[in-house]
């Protein structure tokens, strides 16, 4: 269920009733009219844009991690792409943080992404842990050497994340599950 930190929809739709309500008192009871009655309902519309705003909660902050990591790659940013990985990060072909980011420095020090467009499929969390699985279609740049062997790629990846000390979500193992539709593993791509 939606929770009215993610959307200010529901918040919004009760301040609509409630100007409604007041309306109707005000026409039926005009003895009764105040001017503070009309202010309720603006309160509430914007303590639900404020909500909204203001509180990110656990799936909005995992979204932008997962955002910013995609545009971290395609701008070929490795500083962007740094802040966003645990200390504790390990996978199969990377046992450490410093090994990721010196892969990536070392890959995106070419263009390699022209575009990028994200579709996250699932996003599971418990308490500290969450697993976000998403797809990105990459449209590759003309100048990378991969341009000669394809100009589009499906790829779809898994980041597992933990939630540190400090309330952000941090990226502590990046799994890439399929390219191009077919089972991925590190051994079919050249490193």
């Amino acid at each position: 269920m939606p929770s009215i930190f993610e959307q200010p929809w529901a918040l919004l739709g009760t301040a609509i009733v409630i100007l409604f309500v007041i309306l109707v008192i005000r026409m039926l009871m005009p003895e009764k009219r105040q001017w503070w009655q009309l202010a309720i309902p603006l309160i509430l519309a914007a303590a639900a844009f404020g909500a909204d705003y203001f509180v990110k909660t656990d799936l909005e902050q995992i979204k932008t991690v997962i955002k910013t990591a995609v545009d971290g790659v395609k701008t070929e940013n490795t500083d962007l792409i740094e802040p966003l990985i645990s200390e504790n990060y390990q996978d199969p072909s990377h046992q450490t943080k410093k090994q990721l980011m010196s892969h990536c420095r070392n890959k995106l020090s070419e263009p390699v992404v022209e575009k990028a467009i994200t579709r996250i499929a699932e996003i599971n969390i418990t308490r500290q842990n969450a697993a976000a699985t998403f797809t990105v279609n990459i449209v590759v740049d003309p100048q990378s050497q991969l341009h000669d062997f394809q100009r589009i790629m499906l790829v779809k990846v898994m980041f597992a994340l933990q939630k540190e000390q400090n309330k952000k979500w941090l990226i502590r193992q990046i799994e890439i599950l399929e390219l191009n539709k077919q089972p991925f593993t590190p051994s079919s791509i050249n490193y």
